[in-house]
């Protein structure tokens, strides 16, 4: 009886022993044509099939996952490579890959969780870089987020930035065209994803460099962070802390941050019933911003918000888009005048396109429909920045100067204001300032023209640069004007 027993056990434990084995391999080992995205990324981040083949994507993450192929949020690479719906913890989806090629994938809920499929014999370890000058431009923004996404994941930012100073000189029309702060932006994301992996707020790399082109790599690793922890206390505090460690590197790492809070409390609706709800879509984030205490910062929050639901109209997402006729009456929604003056001054920066970014359409079909002088200023310092940016890689901007003079007097200090602060936001990384103290230094200028275009110059100046750097770009620019550079002048 007692050897039957034993025999009985030896069994059973065998059986539980090759179970335990069975699931402990589940849990920790994919099995083969599947990839599961975890709570800190894809495993594996890189597969290799033959073409005709499935790939099975498993949720085992503690919240929604939506695969999809790159460019986010297009998913414009591989338009068939996106399962259209966000998966709840648990769901798959097998999607199979006809095509041969690298194929790069995203969460397109969170965005820095990305991999790649290499179907057939293609190369993964070839830089699409090469390849560049016969890609469109959507295949050139692929590429350029895929590279720097890469070079900050292996070498750190610092080297991404170089890479990225490269291949703003390489190709100055089309990554002005992208937009600095956009690509500037996904590198942040990548140092969100990255932090998810060990959590060490000591290791988060945040060099200099990282301040270029209108603060995007705060943005991006910000707006991820606040959005994963969607608390009002713990993202002030937050700020609190970056404020305290980086601020006199970073000059204006306070304002950004508050900006980033507006970002990361407007998640992408997945309520299918709030689309095209544009108060629904923002209520919760605006009663956030709303508790913040300085006038400035909660400007900046409200900025935030709209900035990204621009970004859904632009992009038709979500029951939003850009009507033609009536782009900024979205902000007529909002009765709190620094809540709608917030609205008007995102919404702008995307009027180009229906005006041919001409600041004199603009004038006349928008702007000058707006009774609030205030309100018209500010949408058209938005504009007016954007217009230049869009045009970034050129020398002469004689002619939006211009057209500013063609508008009513009231405006034309506001439209100089846009002009001059296009600069720093979308000019070369780092060199931003260059082109600005040309532009001020132009002999077209009239003297009204020069001392706004310097004193606005010298207020981004300190905020986009740390003390040293600032001092050293002050020495170019010529007297009168430098006295703006004074840190006893305030700049109101």
């Amino acid at each position: 009886m007692i050897d039957h027993m034993k025999r009985n056990i030896t069994i059973i434990s065998l059986v539980l022993v090759t179970i335990s084995f069975g699931v402990f391999s589940f849990i920790f080992n994919e099995p083969n044509h599947d990839i599961a995205l975890r709570d800190d990324g894809f495993y594996p981040k890189k597969f290799a099939i033959a073409p005709g083949e499935s790939v099975t994507f498993l949720n085992k993450s503690s919240h929604a996952f939506w695969p999809a192929s790159d460019n986010h949020p297009d998913h414009s690479i591989y338009e068939e490579f996106d399962v259209g719906r966000p998966l709840e913890p648990g769901e798959t989806w097998t999607f199979t890959f006809e095509e041969s090629g690298v194929w790069w994938f995203h969460d397109h809920l969170r965005p820095y969780f990305r991999g790649r499929v290499v179907v057939g014999d293609a190369d993964e370890n070839e830089t699409c870089l090469n390849q560049i000058d016969s890609m469109n431009l959507t295949e050139k923004q692929s590429c350029w987020e895929r590279e720097l996404a890469n070079t900050l994941e292996t070498k750190g930012a610092k080297e991404a930035y170089a890479l990225l100073n490269q291949i703003y000189t390489n190709d100055p029309e089309d990554t002005a065209t992208v937009g600095c702060h956009w690509l500037v932006h996904k590198l942040g994301e990548t140092e969100y994803g990255k932090f998810l992996q060990h959590r060490d707020f000591e290791e988060l790399d945040f060099p200099p460099e990282t301040v270029s082109c209108g603060y995007g790599y705060y943005h991006g690793f910000l707006e991820h962070f606040i959005r994963d922890n969607p608390d009002y206390n713990l993202a002030d505090n937050f700020c609190q802390a970056l404020i305290r460690d980086l601020e006199d590197d970073v000059p204006r790492i306070r304002l950004n941050c508050y900006h980033a809070i507006g970002h990361g409390f407007v998640p992408e609706p997945l309520d299918i019933e709030t689309w095209g709800n544009p108060q629904k879509l923002v209520s919760p984030a605006l009663d956030s911003c709303g508790k913040i205490g300085p006038d400035d910062a909660r400007v900046e929050c409200y900025q935030g918000i709209f900035n990204v639901i621009a970004d859904w109209m632009w992009n038709n997402q979500f029951g939003l888009y850009y009507p033609s006729d009536t782009p900024l009456a979205i902000c007529e929604l909002f009765s709190d005048y620094e809540v709608s003056s917030a609205c008007y001054y995102e919404v702008a920066m995307r009027l180009n396109p229906s005006v041919d970014n001409n600041i004199v359409k603009a004038y006349t079909r928008y702007i000058s429909q707006i009774p609030d002088k205030a309100i018209a200023g500010t949408v058209l310092n938005s504009f007016a920045a954007s217009a230049l940016g869009q045009r970034i890689s050129e020398d002469n901007f004689s002619d939006l100067v211009l057209d500013c003079r063609k508008l009513p007097d009231f405006l034309h200090v506001d439209c100089m204001k846009g002009l001059t602060g296009a600069f720093v936001a979308h000019g070369e990384p780092e060199q931003e300032y260059k082109k600005a103290i040309d532009f001020c230094s132009q002999e077209f200028l009239t003297e009204d023209e020069r001392d706004v275009c310097y004193w606005n110059i010298t207020r981004t100046f300190k905020g986009a640069y740390a003390k040293a750097k600032l001092a050293e770009v002050c020495l170019n620019i010529e007297a009168p004007y430098n006295k703006y550079c004074s840190p006893e002048f305030v700049h109101e």
